[in-house]
């Protein structure tokens, strides 16, 4: 796995990607796909309330520069092509006021939106993960997520819970109440940098053992290019300037 380097959206743009970002959680992940006139949106769950379809230029603004890298895709012609529809209807159906920040799942209904049933939330990577079990490409066996499971992971889960419900305590108390108590504290939490990780492997579905390691890899691309040119990564994950063109020139498919 090789990561691009993104300081100008990609010629051409892919029909459908992921990009990867440098966060305080260790990632940001979101979908990067291709509108109908060749231009490049990014969808991502920016924080908690703060969902997002912007084009490469309103994200560049909005991340300050921060560097940007393209996952190679390990999608074929048609998966693309079904991701990109699903990243479309996800873009239309994003909620006003934005998706609720935790680390649940969701399904997407073309009349009712996402529906998060008895989920609190989607974080970067679940929004990810929801766009792409939308077009019927499985990127992981979240079971697996749980099953194989180690101690040692759990610990990281849960503080990393423990870290997002403290950002969260000084502008939405009642969600960081949520994710900071069980049993959302408990549940196991899908990584961006493996989410990021399996949209680049043509064998799919990735199980926790296989994504954790590749998910590493993607992090250690990232320092490794960030490190060739020195610009600072901006703590994505957190509350980011909102002047930005939404949903602008898309349709669904």
């Amino acid at each position: 796995m090789i990561l691009q380097r993104l300081d100008v959206p990609p010629k051409p743009v892919p029909m459908a990607s992921v990009f990867v970002q440098k966060s305080p959680l260790g990632a940001h992940v979101g979908v990067l796909y291709r509108d109908d006139a060749g231009g490049a949106w990014l969808l991502h769950q920016a924080w908690n309330r703060d969902s997002r379809n912007e084009t490469f230029d309103a994200f560049r603004a909005g991340t300050r520069g921060a560097p940007l890298f393209l996952v190679p895709p390990g999608l074929d012609v048609d998966e693309q092509s079904a991701v990109r529809a699903s990243a479309v209807l996800a873009a239309k159906l994003l909620p006003e006021g934005g998706l609720p920040y935790a680390f649940g799942s969701a399904t997407l209904d073309r009349e009712k939106g996402f529906l998060l049933g008895e989920s609190c939330g989607l974080s970067c990577a679940t929004l990810v993960n929801v766009v792409f079990q939308t077009a019927r490409v499985a990127l992981v066996d979240e079971s697996t997520w749980a099953s194989q499971r180690t101690s040692k992971r759990e610990a990281e889960d849960r503080e990393a819970k423990t870290r997002v419900a403290a950002w969260l305590n000084a502008g939405d108390r009642e969600q960081a109440l949520r994710i900071g108590s069980e049993p959302e504290l408990g549940r196991p939490r899908l990584r961006a940098e493996e989410v990021a990780a399996a949209s680049s492997q043509t064998t799919r579905p990735l199980d926790l053992c296989t994504a954790e390691p590749l998910g590493q890899q993607v992090l250690a691309e990232m320092d490794s290019l960030i490190a060739e040119v020195s610009t600072p990564a901006l703590p994505v994950e957190q509350p980011l300037t909102k002047d930005v063109t939404v949903n602008a020139g898309l349709r669904t498919e």
